[in-house]
């Protein structure tokens, strides 16, 4: 058992998110389809019970918006922390959309793509703790 409250839970799984996954301001900011929130909208119907979200062992539901391997539910407290932390991201993404929330905290993070949503630049090798890959500088003629 954990002596953490709910919002302590949230807190955490946000920050693994960012540190484990590289989900963080960079990525996020890039996820401007409601994707962080129609995420959360599938976890929560599922922490609360709800139909039409899937089941343990059934296949990701039709709202879930990224690739369908990554529908991972577990229990009830869990998958209601994981809404609350996809809630907390779409919350900062519109912050910093709105110029409330600077996102230069984030700066030194290399973000990890998701695998339905790659980004240009980026491979999945990359993320917290591991380098950028670079590409090579081009060659000028008579070289």
């Amino acid at each position: 058992m954990t002596n953490q409250d709910g919002a302590a839970l949230i807190a955490a799984e946000r920050q693994r998110q960012i540190e484990e996954e590289g989900h963080g301001p960079i990525t996020d900011d890039l996820l401007i389809r409601g994707q962080l929130r129609r995420a959360a909208e599938c976890y929560l119907a599922f922490g609360i019970g709800g139909h039409g979200c899937g089941g343990y062992n059934d296949p990701a539901p039709l709202a879930w918006p990224w690739h369908r391997g990554s529908w991972k539910p577990h229990s009830q407290i869990r998958d209601l922390t994981r809404a609350g932390a996809l809630i907390a991201a779409e919350i900062d993404r519109l912050l910093r959309k709105d110029g409330i929330l600077a996102s230069d905290s984030d700066t030194a993070r290399t973000p990890t793509p998701h695998p339905e949503e790659p980004r240009s630049g980026v491979s999945k090798g990359e993320g917290p703790g591991r380098p950028k890959l670079r590409r090579p500088a081009p060659r000028l003629a008579g070289e």
